[in-house]
């Protein structure tokens, strides 16, 4: 029997597949006897002579074609949704804290040199930008978000932002006393914008615009994610390179598809800004969105084996900072797929 074990020894992640595959498709298969109590029938009816090595390797066998027969019933025909996909590539290198560039020069936040740049840290992490002397109209720094962290941020007009995990910023030190205000965004953030009817506060997110002269609104801009305004309150005008425009109003959110085009829909606010109050919360998205997320929060690449799973949506709440491996456990638990940590990789099966 040594060599047959030496033979079927799997790793962590493969004997968790399997488990879960067994399991459930013995929920699903009504018609297969109980077989712990078929085995003690058979014990019953029969000498302990006849249990010798032989019968028990053919007993083994046999319950392991039965689990063969049952996980072929439940696993995809060949081609059917066989192809890996990956939906999010984790940095290779990654900052662990928040950095800010100013004039082309890395700043740690709390340096003399910051202060020089009228950058400082008030008691409760709030980045606030305030330069006590003149600055030129090309002075503009960065703020940067690494994975697994969020930041908040106060420009020199009093407009609050809040940045999430694996974002950037780009703003002027001073906006300028006439003309809009204007910053740019990769990633995603939550803006708190102050009222100035002279000056209206813009948003770049490559061909998407956002104007607004006093709100508060959310905005996503991914390099791999459609482009995505949601309005909180207030109104805001949403326009792109080719000319459309239209006007937002609460609880509605603007998309800009791949093909250039604008639409809008209903949006939640809770699952918008869950980020904002460090929970992953999603109401019947997407499982691809929903692996998205946590994969840009732990800074993990994120491939599914096959794209039948995709679109199944979910609902799940959870808080961000647990670890990871808790993560996997609860969503393992809700779903139909199998998550597993392989070769610092998140793989969905």
């Amino acid at each position: 029997m040594t060599d047959y074990h030496e033979h079927m020894e799997m790793n962590d992640a493969e004997q968790l597949r399997l488990q879960t595959d067994i399991r459930q498709a013995l929920l699903e298969e009504a018609a297969v006897p109980d077989a712990h109590q078929e085995f003690l029938k058979f014990k019953h009816a029969h000498t302990p002579r006849m249990w010798n090595r032989s019968l028990m390797a053919a007993l083994a066998a046999a319950a392991c074609v039965l689990a063969v027969v049952l996980i072929a019933k439940r696993l995809p025909s060949s081609g059917e949704g066989s192809e890996s996909l990956t939906v999010y590539a984790g940095n290779t290198v990654s900052e662990k804290e928040v950095s800010i560039v100013v004039g082309g020069e890395a700043v740690a936040l709390t340096t003399p040199k910051a202060k020089a740049h009228g950058i400082s840290i008030d008691n409760s992490g709030e980045v606030h930008i305030s330069p006590s002397t003149p600055v030129a109209d090309e002075d503009r720094a960065t703020l940067l978000v690494p994975q697994g962290r969020v930041a908040r941020l106060m420009l020199s007009d009093g407009t609050r932002v809040w940045l999430s995990a694996d974002s950037r910023l780009v703003f002027p030190s001073r906006f300028l006393s006439n003309g809009p205000r204007e910053v740019a965004l990769v990633g995603e953030g939550y803006f708190e914008v102050a009222r100035d009817e002279a000056r209206p506060f813009v948003v770049n997110c490559g061909s998407m615009q956002t104007t607004v002269l006093g709100t508060a609104f959310n905005v996503r801009n991914f390099e791999t994610e459609p482009t995505e305004v949601m309005l909180l309150k207030g109104t805001v005008s949403v326009s792109t390179e080719r000319g459309d425009s239209l006007l937002l109003v609460p609880g509605r959110a603007a998309s800009l598809g791949s093909d250039g085009t604008l639409s809008v829909s209903d949006a939640d606010a809770d699952v918008v800004t869950s980020w904002m109050r460090g929970e992953f919360y999603f109401d019947g998205q997407t499982l691809r969105e929903i692996m998205i997320a946590i994969g840009r929060w732990y800074n993990k690449s994120v491939v599914f084996s096959g794209t039948q799973h995709l679109d199944d949506r979910l609902h799940f709440s959870s808080e961000r900072t647990l670890p990871l491996t808790e993560i996997i456990r609860q969503l393992n638990d809700i779903s139909n797929v199998q998550i597993a940590i392989e070769d610092d990789v998140l793989r969905v099966y």
